[in-house]
C-alpha cells in the first residue's frame, strides 16, 4: 500500500512539473497525475504539443536541428 501511494505522489509531482514547464494548469495535471499516473502520459504529450503549436501557430514552420 506504501509503494501505491509513494508512486501516486512521484507522478503527481512530475506531472505538476511538466504542467509548469509547458504553462498547462497546474491543478488538473496534478490531480490526473494522482489518479491515474502513467496512464495520462499520452494525453499530456499531446497537449504540450497542441499549446506549442497554439502559441506558434498553426501555418508556420518549424526547423528542427
Amino acid at each position: 500500500m506504501f509503494f501505491v501511494l509513494l508512486f501516486s505522489a512521484c507522478f503527481g509531482l512530475f506531472f505538476y512539473i511538466e504542467a509548469i514547464k509547458f504553462s498547462l494548469p497546474r491543478w488538473r495535471w496534478t490531480v490526473a497525475g494522482l489518479l491515474f499516473g502513467p496512464l495520462c502520459m499520452p494525453l499530456l504529450w499531446t497537449h504540450q504539443k497542441l499549446n506549442v503549436k497554439r502559441s506558434q501557430g498553426f501555418n508556420d514552420c518549424r526547423m528542427k536541428a
